[in-house]
């Protein structure tokens, strides 16, 4: 038996110390909507800039002005440059659009960006964003990416996960009998397995259907026997009733 249908769209990835770290790509809608706050706080903060600046132009000579005017294009320059690089290497990889949406980005190690990588990424910004600002480019380059990422984040080595702070296998698998499965399984068929229980809090149960579904057909059940007979299969490999059995014992 080789399980070799995907059964989520997580992004592992093995430390040098043999564990391993499991995140969620963000989506292209998440990461717009993120983007569209950060555009509104961008052009927030011009818009005071400029009305600060404004409210002292009656003080200053037009030389002055002249002077001050250039100030505030370098200012817009840097805004519209730094904002996200400042942010994301300052702020745990989250500019306050990311931030909201619970998002963040980081390298393709796990490891938290740096200012080389996030200064890349957001330099690629002016080739994602065409045509015309409408990020077409980008949102074509992400759709075909299974980890949904922008050319920015391929040339920098990066990706924007869902900032999920507690471990993904931390829920304990439904109570039911232990059998032991009808045919011998890998070391990874039996991480996949156990995964799949021990999520299946965190599963609506349209998806655990679907993912069941995959496996079916080596259980000869219907999707949802073969939900049960996962359950159960986990409950084996975990010995849950080789402990209880000890336990009533003593």
């Amino acid at each position: 038996m080789t399980m070799l249908a995907k059964l989520d769209t997580y992004y592992k990835i093995e430390t040098p110390e043999g564990i391993n770290l499991l995140f969620r790509p963000a989506s292209p809608i998440i990461r717009s909507i993120a983007l569209l706050i950060d555009i509104l706080v961008q052009i927030g903060i011009a818009i005071v800039f400029i009305i600060i600046i404004q409210f002292f132009r009656s003080y200053i000579g037009l030389k002055a002005w002249g002077y001050l005017l250039g100030f505030i294009f370098i200012f817009l320059f840097l805004l519209y440059w730094w904002y996200f690089v400042l942010f994301e290497v300052l702020n745990n990889g989250q500019s306050l659009g990311k931030r909201f949406c619970n998002i963040k980005v980081i390298h393709d190690d796990g490891t938290p960006i740096s200012w080389t990588s996030s200064i890349l990424r957001n330099l690629l910004r002016s080739v994602d964003i065409l045509p015309s600002f409408s990020y077409g480019l980008g949102l074509i380059t992400s759709l075909t990416s299974k980890e949904f990422k922008r050319l920015g984040d391929i040339a920098a080595g990066t990706l924007v996960v869902y900032n999920e702070e507690k471990s993904i296998f931390n829920n304990i698998p439904p109570s039911v009998s232990a059998v032991a499965c009808p045919f011998s399984l890998t070391l990874q068929e039996q991480q996949i397995i156990l995964a799949f229980a021990e999520r299946n809090k965190t599963l609506s149960a349209e998806r655990r259907l679907e993912l069941a579904s995959i496996l079916s057909q080596y259980f000869q059940l219907n999707n949802n026997q073969t939900e049960e007979r996962l359950y159960q299969i986990a409950q084996y490999l975990l010995g849950t009733d080789q402990t209880q059995e000890i336990s009533n014992k003593l």
